[in-house]
């Protein structure tokens, strides 16, 4: 199993914003109709993504969807968009904290930080 960057390596796939079974972008991915009708190349499904790593980067993009509620958009371009997303990440990330059992996290880091040394991090 492979993660989505060597995927997209081995399969040639131009960008890491498309599918490297359809090709299709992100933008095309809104267009359900274009999608169903996309050939899918089999020889490409011999690569299996990760289940861990797909989870990892669903919970990700969560995160970032819920970081831009307020803006409701893709990208923060003039500067009171970016202030209310810095302000945003900055009040979830202090919740999340509160919310963590006594900062089990902040222990948890420190011992593979003890364990592995801190190159990995």
């Amino acid at each position: 199993m492979i993660d989505g960057k060597m995927c997209n390596l081995v399969t040639c796939t131009k960008s890491s914003m498309r599918c490297y079974l359809c090709g299709a972008t992100l933008k095309q991915f809104n267009n359900l109709d274009l999608v169903k009708r996309k050939e899918i190349d089999v020889s490409n499904l011999c690569y299996e993504l990760s289940s861990l790593h797909v989870w990892i980067h669903f919970f990700e993009y969560l995160l970032h969807l819920g970081y831009k509620l307020d803006n409701k958009k893709w990208q923060a371009r003039t500067t009171e968009e970016k202030t209310a997303l810095e302000n945003r990440k900055k009040q979830f990330k202090k919740s999340l904290k509160h919310r963590s059992s006594c900062g089990s996290f902040k222990r948890l880091w420190q011992f593979q930080q003890w364990q592995y040394g801190s190159s990995i991090f």
